[in-house]
């Protein structure tokens, strides 16, 4: 059924296009952007090249048809973007500024960072025009960067296509997703560890590639989700680097799976940045996203040096969100959409995300964001206020937009608001967004913890062996509020722990560099978790410049070989002034995955390394061996040939 309505709108408007074409425009607010295929038809891939002009004269300044195109006047590629925003009939634009068909260019525009790639975005179906906007501007005030966005009007070979938002797209950039460069070269070590900006989304487009999930849905699932490569590209990404990549990601979900997933030291908490995804949760459901989680959705990590955690977001595409969808009970304006089930959907959300919400931590953090945004950036009056700037902004431009695509009461899918006028959109969004907000304040706890906790680097515990050291809980906060207690937990079985009132009594007989973490208790559920702190025991302070600087593990020699052959690897101090041990594993594969043989795991120093594999007992044949030492992962082949 929904099928048919989306052929019938699009064959209505297709009708009355040539009816609606033209309007009365020499001169607007907003800059003006016109573009000349040169007689040319813009298609969905690949970019046709073509000329485009900009006419801005700053802020509070008319723009005119007939002005000199003074803030761009040069090529770009152009093609059609979008999934199910391709049926319509105002289409939305990839444009890439260019040099000439072999060279782009990048240009700092409206205000926005240079770059080269651009989004046209064409709001239809959101007869607010301004979903996007709204939700992209609250992402950025809350400090979760997404695409700048700037309303433009737009004519394409001399006709008038009406109001557009000129948005940057998603990509790595230090001013858009800020993650080190990952080139073909970075192939080992600490470099091969990042950057990576990956994505779940619909499969549309050429060249799409990356890898399924190993992990269903849901249980019973026919689906896979779906991870997808966007920097670096399909094209460009080595094979060594597809590898980490999966590898990290089937860490993470592995760790997810589990029961003790929310372990202080074996769980997720340590692998990804837990604030983005809290963020990225808040931000989706507050406008409760129908796409979010399962489409447009962004994952990015960093080089472990510079941040070894995962990260959500940015967010993307809101067109069907504020209650502008009338499918999965998505209009409603109660409930978290992260629980909603869809079985019979092929775009699935991961498994983990729901397991994530639930926890005690995880759901203390959401409370807490929500207390800490609702009266400043998240409030009725501050949304509305937006609202109401960005309808001025567009209030002259829209009535020319809705001339040229007169969708005000008619159905657009998938709308489950019609309204006849624009007033009457923008009120129903107000409304929806009023009652959300209510829904929100009512059913997100009000008694959440918050715990200050002290900079890890401004506490460190140095003992010696078989010292017995007291600590107190206080001496890793600053502050907090609705704790009922506070329990110490370290990471190894070599440290003994005994609690007295609300101290602890630490000592061990085995030399060492240890963990230990906090949790802080409210109501029997732990709703706080430090970050980890050291504990140097019997570990005198160190020089490091001979240490090794970074992880490697090396090609095994000789390789081929019969019957052994040596591995060497390298593990760096990734302390400060003392010796850092890290949980250290040497595994060997065959072809198909399978364990072989675990050559090491253990806890080791930094320092070289080398094992002699003894393959006597081995057939013939390729076999794989695995370094995992801390964030660090990579795996060579090598060859027994007797």
């Amino acid at each position: 059924m929904k099928t048919l309505v989306v052929l019938f709108t699009a064959l209505l408007t297709l009708f009355c296009a040539d009816l609606f074409s033209q309007v009365n425009f020499t001169s607007s607010n907003l800059p003006i952007i016109v573009i000349n295929t040169n007689g040319q038809t813009i298609v969905d891939e690949p970019k046709i090249m073509a000329d485009m002009g900009i006419i801005y004269n700053g802020e509070g300044e008319r723009n005119n048809l007939v002005d000199e195109f003074n803030h761009y006047n040069g090529k770009i590629g152009i093609e059609i973007r979008g999934s199910s925003s391709q049926t319509f009939d105002k289409k939305s634009y990839a444009v890439e500024t260019r040099i000439d068909e072999e060279e782009d260019l990048d240009v700092s525009l409206l205000g926005m960072p240079e770059e080269a790639d651009w989004v046209l975005y064409a709001p239809y179906s959101d007869k607010s025009l301004i979903r996007n906007a709204l939700i992209y501007k609250l992402s950025n005030e809350i400090n979760r960067y997404t695409t700048r966005t700037k309303f433009v009007e737009l004519v394409v070979n001399d006709e008038y296509m009406g109001i557009y938002v000129f948005m940057e797209k998603i990509k790595r950039d230090k001013n858009r997703v800020d993650i080190k460069k990952c080139e073909s070269k970075d192939t080992s070590g600490t470099s091969l560890t990042g950057g990576y900006l990956f994505k779940i989304d619909k499969r549309d487009g050429a060249n799409i590639e990356g890898w399924e999930s190993s992990f269903v849905p849901f249980a019973g699932a026919w689906q896979r989700v779906f991870y997808q490569y966007d920097y670096p590209k399909e094209t460009d990404i080595m094979p060594q680097q597809i590898e980490y990549l999966q590898d990290f990601i089937y860490n993470f979900e592995s760790t997810m799976y589990l029961n003790k997933y929310s372990h202080p030291f074996d769980g997720y908490y340590d692998i990804i940045d837990i604030n983005t995804f809290v963020d990225y949760v808040f931000l989706n459901e507050f406008p409760r996203n129908v796409d979010a989680y399962r489409l447009s959705t962004f994952l990015y990590k960093d080089r472990d040096d510079i941040n070894p955690s995962l990260k959500m977001g940015p967010i993307w595409d809101f067109n069907l969100a504020f209650g502008n969808i009338d499918y999965y009970e998505a209009w409603e304006d109660d409930g978290f959409q992260i629980y909603y089930p869809i079985p019979d959907d092929f775009f699935q959300k991961p498994f983990w995300w729901e397991k994530m919400f639930d926890d005690p931590v995880f759901a203390n953090k959401f409370a807490k964001r929500w207390s800490d945004v609702k009266s400043t950036i998240f409030s009725k009056e501050r949304i509305f206020e937006i609202i109401d700037s960005l309808t001025v902004h567009i209030d002259e431009a829209k009535t020319r937009n809705f001339e040229r695509w007169p969708v005000l009461g008619t159905y657009v899918w998938p709308n489950k608001f019609v309204g006849e006028t624009y007033e009457s959109e923008i009120q129903y969004l107000k409304n929806w967004i009023d009652t959300r907000w209510n829904w929100f304040d009512n059913n997100i706890s009000t008694e959440y913890s918050s715990i200050d906790w002290k900079d890890p680097n401004e506490v460190e515990i140095n003992m010696d062996i078989s010292e017995e050291k007291i600590i107190s809980t206080s001496d890793f906060y600053n502050s907090l509020i609705n704790i009922d207690s506070l329990t110490l937990v370290v990471d190894s079985e070599n440290v003994n722990v005994n609690r007295i009132e609300n101290n602890y009594l630490i000592s061990s007989n085995i030399s060492g560099t240890y963990k230990l973490k906090l949790e802080g208790w409210y109501n029997n559920q732990r709703t706080e978790l430090s970050s980890s702190y050291t504990i140097n025991i019997g570990v005198t302070g160190v020089n490091d410049k001979l240490l090794p600087k970074e992880f490697s593990l090396e090609q095994n020699y000789p390789n081929p070989f019969n019957p052994s052959t040596t591995i060497k690897f390298s593990l760096p101090n990734v302390g400060d002034e003392y010796i850092r041990p890290l949980q250290t594993q040497l595994i060997v594969y065959d072809i198909l995955g399978r364990e072989i043989k675990t050559l090491l795991n253990k806890s080791m120093q930094p320092g070289e390394y080398e094992i002699v594999f003894d393959a006597s007992d081995l057939p013939s044949g390729i076999y794989l061996y695995r370094l995992t030492s801390g964030n660090f992962i990579e795996t060579r082949k090598m060859i027994l040939l007797k």
